[in-house]
């Protein structure tokens, strides 16, 4: 084997990892329950040194399993809304966090990107018109007249 080609050595890895997959997750398990205090270590400081590259491996990641979105998408949309909550109007500018993908939870259909606080408002009137309009009823029952 030391006179072959990168080719072949990479085919023989892959080969040797898929017949052995589960010896070599035992080994794997095994080492990272005696080196864990080691590994862990090792990971925050990774973390500290690399922040740039573990928030956007982060947004990449939660945007794929939560949304199956890429970051382009996202920012796609953010750019469609004008950098703006697809309800309220605000700006990113005005928050600290990102804005959140709002989506309808039956069919995984994404609506809109929206600032925390329309967020947690919509899904607590129940991701509703009928919740919406029902507050609204309320609000107009029970709120003084808006002077001009």
């Amino acid at each position: 084997m030391p006179h072959s080609s990168p080719e072949k050595r990479r085919e023989y890895k892959r080969l040797y990892r898929e017949k052995n997959r589960e010896k070599l997750r035992a080994y794997f398990r095994e080492y990272g329950k005696k080196h864990k205090d080691k590994l862990r270590e090792q990971y925050r400081e990774w973390v500290k040194k690399n922040p740039d590259k573990v928030k956007t491996s982060y947004d990449k990641y939660y945007l794929k399993t939560q949304y199956k979105i890429i970051p382009e998408e996202y920012a796609r949309i953010l750019d469609e809304q004008g950098g703006r909550c697809a309800s309220c109007g605000r700006t990113k500018n005005v928050f600290k966090a990102r804005f959140c993908v709002d989506h309808d939870h039956e069919t995984g259909k994404i609506r809109g990107l929206l600032c925390h606080n329309c967020n947690i408002g919509i899904g607590n009137l129940g991701d509703t018109i009928e919740g919406v309009r029902k507050a609204l009823a309320y609000l107009e029952r029970v709120a003084p007249p808006q002077s001009s």
